[in-house]
């Protein structure tokens, strides 16, 4: 068997002693290696114009990053598309005149880019609004969904925290730290309440493609360690891409005398007007916000998250008569019907053992 750095692996793979395991282990000449990774940079120079050397060679962004694969836990090398700060296009020479100016290009949208607007509610489903049949008359929701499109199927995680940030990040909640809600978070992965960079939001996603993005509402996405004027502020939606936020952070809320906030200041804006309320407030700072956007750039599209506090309850629990009356009996027999059509309830444990017990 011949010896050296290579020689005995080399002999081991050409006498068949070494399986494809041992073969893929198998360290490369360092010519062989350079040569490889030609081979591997080039559908990235192909994609992005660039390579791992020369990552600002076309369109920034090129080049590879090594991260760990979740099926096999093995390092899989893969396009790395963030970002890269451009090199000075211009010139510099010795006076002004003789020097070129050059300012970075800026991100902007397709022209037909949308405006968004992203409405959740607390405890309501599929038969509550009139849109899909419910028993509550929602006017202006069933305009939209009949000028555009309804959706009839979404993965709630039966809580509040973990379905907001499924939702903003497009991910399972637990692998954005909200396995429960962030009152309840634990020192855990998967139940920290901390949503990681590498995580973005649908905020962060629009900004950096050009939108103006606002959170209105309800934000029960922080973490009760950084639900405060202290900070730190990295969790609150400024800092998780949306540019403007009017809210309060928890569960819940006073309607009337809420804990609001302007971005990361609090603001009492209940203070004299007894007939402010937060619903109308959120409503009015909102249309001012979109405004005035749009008068200062028109073509610019937005984005906004809003998102009411839960209803409102009574204060005293109804009776037992009030309960199994007529009129109530009615009404959730109503409601279960509308939102029958729409659940996955059944059809999502029909495989599971202990649903058919």
């Amino acid at each position: 068997m011949a010896k050296g750095r290579y020689g005995t692996v080399a002999r081991k793979i050409g006498s068949g002693l070494a399986g494809p395991r041992h073969a893929a282990a198998a360290p490369l000449r360092p010519a062989a290696r350079d040569e490889r990774k030609a081979q591997d940079a080039e559908p990235i120079r192909r994609r992005f114009g660039g390579s791992h050397a020369d990552p600002a060679g076309g369109r920034p962004g090129a080049g590879r990053q090594r991260v760990r694969c979740a099926r096999c836990h093995r390092h899989h090398r893969r396009a790395a598309i963030a970002a890269q700060p451009p090199a000075f296009g211009g010139t510099v020479a010795d006076t002004v005149g003789d020097s070129t100016a050059w300012w970075p290009p800026r991100v902007i949208p397709p022209a037909d880019a949308p405006n968004i607007l992203l409405i959740i509610l607390d405890d309501a489903g599929f038969g509550v609004p009139s849109t899909f049949g419910g028993v509550i008359p929602t006017d202006t929701m069933d305009e939209l969904a009949a000028a555009g499109l309804s959706y009839t199927s979404i993965h709630s995680t039966a809580l509040c925290s973990p379905t907001r940030a499924a939702l903003i990040t497009g991910r399972n909640h637990h692998s954005v730290g909200f396995g429960v809600i962030s009152e309840q978070s634990t020192g855990f992965p998967g139940y920290n309440s901390i949503i990681p960079r590498d995580k973005a939001t649908i905020g962060r996603i629009l900004l950096e493609n050009g939108y103006n993005t606002s959170w209105f509402g309800k934000d029960h996405n922080t973490p009760a360690f950084a639900a405060s004027q202290s900070g730190p502020f990295d969790q609150w939606p400024t800092g998780m891409g949306f540019e403007y936020f009017y809210g309060f952070v928890g569960g819940d809320a006073n309607q009337w005398q809420p804990n609001l906030f302007r971005n990361t200041t609090q603001i009492y804006p209940f203070d004299g007007d007894p007939e402010w309320n937060l619903i109308t407030g959120m409503a009015d700072d909102a249309i001012d916000w979109i405004t005035r956007m749009h008068q200062i750039d028109p073509a610019k599209p937005f984005f906004v998250k809003y998102a009411p506090a839960p209803p409102m309850r009574r204060t005293t629990r109804p009776g037992n008569g009030w309960k199994r009356s007529k009129r109530w009996n009615s009404l959730t027999t109503a409601t279960r019907r509308c939102a029958r059509p729409y659940s996955t309830t059944r059809r999502n444990l029909a495989w599971c053992p202990r649903a058919r017990r």
